[in-house]
């Protein structure tokens, strides 16, 4: 067999999918030594710094002066601006007494190692955006929104299996074409067993985090059935709402109100 035709062979490209996935184990494996060791660093620069700081003897023009001085030894390494200096101190702070430190401080970034220690207001939920992370790979942006949407506080109070329960497809999420075949499928499952005689035609409407628009006209554009895509926009308070969509709901305080009202009533009854 000549090479040409080694190289277009099903044999081949086995073997080379076998090297890629070698090629890739082997890069993350040295990513996470490399963030593991990093965050080992800049654990032990916090300690100096805080043992520094704490005696009285650092104040904030050493540890400009240490930043300056970093930057110069290593040119082109970056993290030891003043400021990352400041927020490896409080990383150390932040964990030196906690005798439960979590393994997984050092396998997710540093980028979201500093944000969950400036973002968070307790120890259970730092604990929690740490396991989250490294269990789901959040990046800097997806921890961010997680932690500005208060994903946090919403699992507290939402008691469900949905995690290990529900469908991937089913979950918030970006739009995806095979979401209109599934749809179809319901929606003629619905027409064939739930619709009576004298019902409409039913509607399909799938609600997603974000939709590619031109994607979805073209998809749309070839069904014979009613089917919606609409985006939903997350408001961390109700005063975030646009006005012609705020008028037509209660404020805050009125919820605040109308619960106080219920629960003192409850008590009454019990």
């Amino acid at each position: 067999m000549s090479e040409k035709n080694i190289m277009n062979s099903g044999d081949y490209r086995d073997v080379l999918k076998d090297i890629i996935l070698k090629v890739q184990k082997t890069r993350y494996s040295m990513q996470k030594k490399v963030n593991s060791e990093t965050i080992l660093l800049y654990w032990q620069i916090g300690e100096t710094v805080y043992q520094q700081t704490e005696n009285g003897v650092w104040g904030n023009s050493v540890v400009e002066q240490l930043a300056g001085d970093l930057q110069n030894e290593f040119p082109g390494v970056r993290g030891f601006s003043a400021r990352n200096i400041w927020r490896m101190k409080a990383f150390y702070q932040t964990y030196n007494d906690n005798e439960f430190l979590p393994p997984a401080v050092a396998e997710i970034g540093w980028v979201q190692n500093y944000l969950i220690i400036e973002k968070c207001k307790n120890e259970q939920e730092r604990l929690f955006y740490v396991s989250q992370t490294k269990e789901k790979g959040w990046s800097k942006n997806d921890l961010l929104e997680k932690i500005q949407s208060h994903y946090y506080e919403n699992k507290l109070l939402a008691q469900n299996n949905f995690e290990i329960a529900v469908e991937e497809e089913l979950k918030a999420r970006e739009f995806s074409p095979k979401d209109i075949g599934q749809l179809q499928m319901y929606l003629m499952a619905a027409n064939e067993v739930v619709k009576k005689s004298e019902h409409n035609p039913s509607i399909g409407i799938l609600v997603c985090r974000d939709k590619d628009r031109i994607v979805v006209e073209y998809l749309l554009n070839a069904q014979n059935q009613p089917i919606g895509v609409a985006t939903y926009n997350k408001y961390n308070h109700l005063k975030e709402l646009p006005n012609e969509i705020a008028k037509y709901l209660p404020s805050e305080e009125d919820i605040l109100k109308r619960l106080e009202f219920y629960s003192k009533n409850e008590d009454k009854k019990n």
